[in-house]
C-alpha cells in the first residue's frame, strides 16, 4: 500500500531505501497506520519530501552534504515536530499515523536536544514594535534575540555534551529568525507608526549589520533567506526589479561584489541559481548560467547547479516529452504515443476547485484547439482515482479527453511540475516533442502564445 498525499503539502521527490554512510544523515520510519494525510519531512525551507510507506509500513531517506540539519516532521496538516541532526546519525521514528503527537518514538536523537526543540518558543517582535524607528527597532531585536536565547543557555552544559555544534547553530538559528523581521519593516512601519516611510541609510546599514558570513549557518534557511534577500533590497533601492530573472541576477551581482568568504560567496551564488533554474527552466537564463559558471569552481557546487540544469534541458523545446501511462473512464490504457500525428495540449490537474475551474476556459479555446489540430488531454494526477471519476461527471469538465495518471512522482519530477502552481500545461508537437513544458495558464495568454507559436 502506497501512502496517500494531499497535493499542495508535498514537493515531488522520491524517497527510496538507501545505503547508509557516515556521511549522510538518515532518516527511517516505521508506521503502524500509514498517514491518511501524508507524512512529509521538510529542511532548508524549499525541500518537501513525501515518505513512500512499503507494504510493512516503512519508509527511508537519505540527507547528502549536510553536516547538521533541523527536519520538520509533518504528519498531514495537523502535527508538526522539530528534531535535529548531523552526518552520521541514523534517526529511527516509529508512530500510530493516526496521532504521531502521542505515540511518536525516536531512536537515535540526542535527546537533550530533542527535549529543549521541544519546549522551546521563539517569540518575535509585535505588530506595535514596528512603530519604533529602525534604531529602536533593532535594539529592541537584540533584546529579544536574548531572551529568546535564555533556554538555551540555561542548558548548554547538557546540550553541549551531546553536540559541541548545536549550541552556536541554535543561537545563530534565533538571531536569524528574528531578523527576518528586518525585512518586513519598510511595509510595516508606516502603517504601524501612521506615516509615510522610505528607508534610509540607516535601515540599509541596520540590515548589512546583522548580516555574517558563516559557512556553518548555512543548514539554516532564515539564515539563507536573509543573506539572499538582503541584497534585493539593496540592489532595488537604485533600480526597480520587476522580474524573478531580474532578481536572481541582482543577488548574484551584489553577492559575488560584496562576500569576501569565498565559500560562502559560492554557496550563496549556487543557491540562487539553483532555485531559479528549478523555478524557471533554462530557456531564458544563458545571462545567468554564465555568470554562475564564471564565478563558481567549486565541483561539488557546479555538480549541484548541473544536475539541475540538465534535468530542464532534458525537457527543453525540441527534445521528446516525458511519456506517460494513463487510463481512461473503462480502464483502457493509453499513453503518449496514442496521441502520436496530431498536436497535444497535455493539463495536468488535481481534483481541486482551482484545476476544474480551468475546464470552463478551456471550452472557450476549443474553437482554436480544433482550427490548429490541437488535441487536449487532461491528465489527472489526483492519488484518488475515485474523485477523478466523481469530478469528469460534472457538465463544465465536459471537454478534452479525460485520462487518470495518478500521482506518478517520477513521470511529474521529469516534467518538473509544481505542487505549488497545482496545474501544468504542456505542449507538445505532432512527432512528440516539446514545444512548451509550462505554457500559459490563463486562456487569454494560452490564445495569444498558440498563435504565435502553432502554425496552421
Amino acid at each position: 500500500m502506497k501512502c496517500k498525499f494531499i497535493i499542495f503539502l508535498i514537493a515531488l521527490t522520491s524517497c527510496t531505501h538507501t545505503a547508509r554512510s557516515q556521511n549522510n544523515i538518515t532518516l527511517s520510519v516505521d508506521v503502524e497506520k500509514t498517514p491518511e494525510m501524508g507524512f512529509v519531512i521538510s529542511y532548508l525551507k524549499e525541500s518537501m519530501i513525501g515518505m513512500d510507506f512499503d507494504d510493512k509500513g516503512h519508509a527511508e531517506y537519505r540527507i547528502e552534504d549536510m553536516d547538521a540539519i533541523y527536519l520538520t516532521l509533518h504528519n498531514g496538516f495537523a502535527e508538526q515536530k522539530t528534531i535535529y541532526a548531523e552526518k552520521g546519525d541514523h534517526i529511527q521514528l516509529s508512530f500510530d499515523g493516526e496521532s504521531m503527537k502521542k505515540t511518536l518514538k525516536m531512536e537515535g536523537v540526542r535527546e537533550n536536544i530533542a527535549d529543549y526543540l521541544k519546549n522551546v518558543k521563539i517569540s518575535g517582535p509585535a505588530n506595535k514594535d514596528f512603530a519604533l524607528d529602525i534604531k529602536d527597532f533593532v535594539k529592541l531585536l537584540k533584546e529579544k534575540v536574548k531572551k529568546n536565547q535564555q533556554l538555551l543557555d540555561s542548558l548548554t552544559p547538557a546540550l553541549t555534551k551531546e553536540s559541541s555544534k548545536f549550541i552556536k547553530l541554535e543561537k545563530n538559528r534565533i538571531k536569524y529568525m528574528l531578523g527576518l523581521s528586518l525585512l518586513d519593516y519598510p511595509r510595516m512601519h508606516p502603517y504601524m507608526a501612521k506615516i509615510e516611510y522610505t528607508p534610509g541609510d540607516d535601515y540599509y546599514n541596520e540590515l548589512k549589520a546583522w548580516l555574517e558570513e558563516d559557512l556553518n549557518s548555512l543548514c539554516l534557511w532564515q539564515y539563507r533567506t536573509l543573506m539572499t534577500e538582503v541584497p534585493t533590497f539593496i540592489m532595488s533601492r537604485k533600480t526597480p526589479i520587476h522580474t524573478p530573472y531580474e532578481k536572481a541576477m541582482k543577488q548574484m551581482e551584489y553577492i559575488n561584489n560584496n562576500t569576501k568568504d569565498e565559500q560562502v560567496k559560492q554557496n550563496l551564488l549556487t543557491i540562487i541559481a539553483n532555485n531559479y533554474i528549478k523555478d524557471a527552466g533554462i530557456q531564458k537564463s544563458t545571462e545567468l548560467d554564465a555568470f554562475y559558471r564564471k564565478h563558481v569552481t567549486d565541483k561539488e557546487l557546479l555538480a549541484q547547479y548541473q544536475q539541475t540544469y540538465d534535468s530542464w534541458a532534458a525537457v527543453s523545446p525540441g527534445q521528446p516529452a516525458p511519456d506517460f501511462k494513463a487510463v481512461d473512464i473503462s480502464d483502457k490504457e493509453f499513453s503518449l504515443k496514442d496521441f502520436k500525428g496530431k498536436y497535444v495540449c497535455l493539463y495536468l490537474w488535481p481534483c481541486v476547485s482551482p484545476a476544474i475551474q480551468q475546464f470552463s476556459e478551456l471550452k472557450k479555446l476549443q474553437p482554436l484547439f480544433k482550427k490548429k489540430n490541437i488535441v487536449l488531454v487532461n491528465l489527472s494526477i489526483d492519488n484518488k482515482k475515485d474523485n477523478w471519476v466523481q469530478t469528469i461527471q460534472n457538465e463544465e469538465a465536459q471537454v478534452g479527453t479525460h485520462l487518470y495518471a495518478g500521482f506518478d512522482k517520477h513521470f511529474l519530477q521529469k516534467c518538473h511540475y509544481s505542487a505549488a502552481s497545482m496545474v501544468q500545461f504542456i505542449f507538445i508537437d505532432p512527432a512528440g516533442k516539446i514545444i512548451e513544458l509550462q505554457a500559459p495558464l490563463q486562456s487569454s495568454n494560452m490564445e495569444d502564445f498558440i498563435k504565435e507559436t502553432i502554425q496552421d
